[in-house]
């Protein structure tokens, strides 16, 4: 699988607007992703939309045709590294065990089964090594506790599933 890349930004009063342009080559397919976003001094935002082509030079020719464009409009080609020299700040909620507890739950059964989606999914995460580095860092231990099988919660005959 090849890349073809460039990255270009325009400066504005308080943040840079970025267009990350990358062209992945597959048997089957090119396609040129379009990454659109911006650069604040402590984030990063990113919206991308794909455009897939059945020739590489289809797809040459689509990123080259957004790159003058883009540059017509003042923007300028910068090396790739300008997008990550943000540090990672962003940290986002997908569930939270309160969310099914304080909802509908129902009567009778005990609140830590509101916390098994959550480890299933992160279990899942474990073993199939999509952990972040952070995390590999921080939670060494218990990532390896996990991958033995090993419990960190109560005996499984404590979460009732019906």
């Amino acid at each position: 699988m090849d890349k073809i890349e460039t990255v270009l930004t325009k400066q504005r009063k308080t943040f840079k607007d970025y267009r990350h342009l990358v062209i992945t080559v597959t048997k089957e397919v090119c396609i040129v992703n379009i990454i659109k976003g911006r650069l604040y001094a402590d984030k990063k935002t990113m919206n991308p939309i794909y455009e897939p082509y059945p020739t590489k030079q289809e797809a040459v020719d689509r990123l080259t045709e957004l790159a003058d464009e883009l540059k017509s409009k003042g923007f300028t080609e910068e090396p790739r590294d300008v997008l990550f020299q943000i540090p990672e700040k962003e940290i986002y909620v997908f569930d939270k065990a309160k969310w099914h507890y304080e909802g509908d739950f129902p009567q009778g059964l005990d609140t830590k089964q509101a916390f098994v989606p959550t480890g299933m999914f992160i279990t899942w995460v474990i073993k199939n090594d999509l952990v972040s580095k952070r995390s590999r860092k921080e939670d060494r231990a218990e990532i390896e506790l996990v991958k033995q099988n090993a419990t960190l919660l109560p005996p499984l005959e404590l979460f009732n599933w019906m």
